[in-house]
């Protein structure tokens, strides 16, 4: 395989965060502890040089490294959605870690070597190289999920994401050999061209694929570590695997069955399973959702209910159904980004203020804070003219275009299922007395700091452009799509 100078530009973003990660964890070392903040610093400047790079390269379109890498729009499009995601955690942290007494130079490593591994995964041309990512994307998120390791509960979520990560990683691994038992060739695009499209040997394969990044992405049945790893992860931590698992889960998923299953025959075998996979998902996400009163698992089931729309999209398998999910994927990732950093603004003396009776009276009590949580609860629950509200138009849209109308129907009805515990958390917001007392230090949305307050803002700002002004957000979503369909 000769090297040239383009495979490595086509790799320029994941190097700019490698690189990163590599100098935090030596300068960390002679960093006093109230110089801890350059962390943050070179870790922000590390995203925005990283998203610096994808524009550089946004005309690339080849096949790096022998075809083990694609660097093409739909790469860049996640390239792009990672540093966001980055970045967003990065504000949501910075204060939060110094409050938990977990300020260290590693956290900052791990946030950027998983990205890393997000980004291989939406670039992976073979199975193997998406492999690769996947597990440089999960070993840094099990240590950051116990990364209090003073909590039990943080190190019961590091320890059962640990566990069921490496259940998932060992389906998919078989299903890759089983995939490569029939058709000779872990290349994406060698499986589409090879043998028996029929063959018993590579729909167990892709059975077993499915199941791997089902546990990913939090699609049910295979959902049960989510609502206790999300809950006992550190905040931030959950807000970051919330989003950014799921848009790297379903960049991999996109790029494997529009790439190397699309086959009639081989896809209508995985369109019928993901089909249940998807009504499933959406159902149980939705019907438990009702019941928490934990916030942090009530978003968690709320997450595994958004994995079940998306999923929509993936059966309908089109050039405007990929559209769907990346416009829903940089809707979610503002939206549930910006939800989570409500949670730590609530936060008090110790406490990490995710109960549902936390948030009593705080509508009067932190006015802008309550104000920003609603933007963001009015587009997860699909409310116009917010973000989330066109996610699901397209992707339902998309789908009835399809013939997909149970789907559609199913979807929608869930939906409005959704809807009531994303109200339910307003009422309590704004109709019910509040229980504890409230320093004035405490009412103002800056109370954890201002790149926490920023961050909000600037999410919930953000969720309202992309909701009234979706033009621009869409043409790109679906510039990146067309590439899987040429």
């Amino acid at each position: 395989m000769n090297l040239e100078m383009r495979d490595f530009g086509a790799i320029l973003p994941m190097m700019v965060l490698f690189g990163t990660s590599m100098i935090i964890l030596i300068t960390d070392l002679f960093l006093a502890e109230d110089k801890k903040y350059w962390n943050v610093i070179l870790s922000f400047t590390a995203f925005a040089a990283s998203l610096l790079g994808v524009w550089l390269v946004r005309d690339y379109n080849v096949e790096a490294f022998g075809g083990l890498y694609l660097m093409d729009r739909f790469t860049n499009f996640f390239n792009a959605l990672v540093c966001l995601i980055g970045g967003m955690t990065l504000l949501v942290s910075a204060n939060y870690l110094k409050l938990e007494g977990v300020d260290r130079g590693e956290f900052y490593a791990l946030l950027l070597m998983s990205c890393v591994g997000m980004m291989i995964m939406a670039g992976a041309g073979d199975l193997i190289m998406l492999f690769l990512g996947l597990e440089t994307m999960s070993i840094p998120i099990y240590i950051l999920a116990g990364f209090r390791k003073k909590r039990p509960q943080s190190m019961e979520a590091s320890l059962k994401y640990f566990l069921i990560g490496a259940f998932a990683a060992g389906f998919l691994l078989y299903g890759v050999a089983l995939v490569y038992g029939a058709t000779g060739t872990t290349r994406l695009s060698s499986i589409a061209k090879a043998g028996d499209m029929s063959s018993l040997l590579l729909m167990g394969g892709v059975g077993l694929i499915i199941v791997g990044l089902g546990f990913k992405v939090s699609a049910a049945p295979f959902h049960m570590w989510t609502p206790d790893v999300y809950q006992g992860a550190p905040t931030p931590v959950t807000g970051f695997m919330s989003v950014g698992v799921k848009a790297a889960g379903f960049a991999a998923i996109l790029r494997i069955f529009m790439t190397a299953f699309p086959s009639d025959i081989l896809m209508r075998h995985w369109q019928e399973i993901l089909w249940a996979v998807a009504v499933v998902t959406m159902s149980v996400g939705n019907i438990i959702a009702l019941v928490q009163t934990n916030l942090k698992r009530m978003l968690a089931y709320s997450s595994i209910a958004h994995a079940g729309y998306l999923l929509i999209g993936v059966v309908a398998a089109s050039a405007e159904s990929a559209s769907g999910i990346l416009f829903y994927l940089i809707a979610y990732a503002i939206m549930n980004m910006g939800a989570f950093g409500c949670i730590i603004l609530t936060a008090w003396k110790g406490q990490e203020g995710d109960e549902l009776k936390d948030f009593q009276g705080v509508g009067f009590e932190k006015p802008v804070m309550a104000m920003v949580f609603t933007v963001f609860l009015f587009s997860l629950a699909g409310v116009p003219p917010t973000a989330g509200f066109l996610g699901k138009f397209f992707i339902f849209s998309a789908a009835i275009k399809s013939k997909l109308y149970w789907l559609s129907v199913i979807g929608v009805l869930n939906a409005v299922v959704a809807a009531f515990y994303y109200i339910r958390v307003l009422v309590v917001m704004y109709m019910r007395p509040i229980e504890r007392e409230i320093h004035p230090s405490d009412r103002s949305i800056f109370a954890r700091g201002p790149l926490l307050a920023g961050a909000l803002i600037i999410c919930a700002i953000l969720t309202l452009v992309v909701g009234l002004w979706p033009s621009w957000f869409y043409t790109v979503a679906s510039a990146a799509a067309q590439t899987l369909f040429k």
